[in-house]
């Protein structure tokens, strides 16, 4: 086996973070891809990143991840000025905002302003996030033999389809496959991204934001299963502090697990670390807690227990996905 056997497709980002608690963290290095693999290698010790980025994005996070024996022979440097700047502002109930209210702005420093400009605002966004979204063609030939699953952070649409494509194509056995956000291209509403998307994929894991967006005003749980009528298999709907659910087709809501009490040292991309660890390897297994000895970083301790819960049918679905994977 040459290549790792869990791979993570995202973005990587600078992210400038005002904290709930009113603290700046301009140029902290940052993308959904970095967080997921974090996550995901609390899990497994065979973890692969694909990503894009550019000059004055620092090499610092990347050897974070190889320090922790993630395999990053599938991030490329294009070789342009990164084109990715984040800024994000946290409340207290966990949510964040990109529009920074005045008073906020206010007490931001003057010199590091321009630093806390988002790019996804900017006239040219969709430009640069397309260009810096990674493709299946960014993975390494030679890992494809090994990968048991794969988890797509938040990309274009058309970067899933390719990715899925590639998946099914090149995969030695089956893979499981899950992607994150959008299934729908809304600059081209009136095509049906969703039906050919699901039909490749094992997995969605929208979060509530992302359903809002798809259908303003549409009771999240309502769209979710609408989700399921066009084709989707499971979606994991994330609902940031209050956990998630897990809907099936022909089930229809199957699970709620609540969200381990844990506060992570590192703030942003919460629902992206949760989206690593319902993950391939782990097959469902979401209420088995990782082994402190052999996690990369610390982990809380035993004493403070998940509160996470499963029913009979979810253990035995659990069991048909490894038996189905195996």
């Amino acid at each position: 086996m040459t290549g790792p056997q869990l791979v993570i497709f995202g973005c990587l980002t600078t992210d400038n973070v005002v904290t709930s608690e009113g603290e700046f963290l301009p140029q902290t290095f940052g993308g959904n891809c970095l967080y997921a693999a974090l996550g995901a290698r609390v899990w497994s010790n065979s973890v692969g990143v694909v990503s894009r980025y550019g000059a004055g994005y620092s090499e610092a996070p990347l050897d974070l991840l190889r320090g922790l024996g993630v395999d990053t022979s599938g991030v490329r440097n294009l070789g342009v000025p990164h084109g990715r700047n984040v800024a994000f502002a946290y409340r207290a109930d966990g949510s964040r905002t990109r529009a920074f209210p005045p008073d906020l702005i206010a007490r931001i420093p003057v010199e590091e302003r321009g630093r806390f400009i988002d790019s996804s605002l900017l006239p040219d966004a969709d430009e640069r996030w397309r260009q810096f979204a990674p493709d299946g063609e960014d993975a390494p030939p030679e890992w494809w033999d090994g990968v048991v699953g794969v988890h797509c952070a938040y990309l274009p649409v058309s970067n899933h389809m390719r990715i899925a494509q590639m998946v099914r194509r090149k995969g030695a056995r089956p893979i499981w496959l899950q992607v994150d956000s959008p299934w729908h291209d809304p600059r081209r509403p009136e095509v049906d991204h969703a039906g050919p998307l699901f039909r490749q994929i094992d997995a969605l894991l929208p979060s509530e934001a992302d359903i809002e967006a798809f259908r303003p005003g549409a009771p999240a749980a309502q769209t979710t299963l609408a989700l399921l009528d066009a084709g989707a298999r499971t979606v994991v709907l994330k609902l940031g502090a209050s956990g998630c659910q897990v809907f099936e087709a022909g089930v229809g809501l199957l699970a709620k697990f609540q969200p381990w009490p844990w506060r992570h040292a590192i703030r942003p991309a919460r629902a992206t670390r949760f989206a690593a660890v319902f993950s391939p390897e782990c097959k469902f297994r979401t209420t088995r807690r990782p082994r402190r000895d052999t996690a990369p970083f610390p982990l809380p301790s035993r004493s403070r227990r998940p509160a996470w819960r499963a029913s009979w049918q979810v253990r035995a679905r659990r069991r048909r996905i490894d038996c189905d994977r195996s």
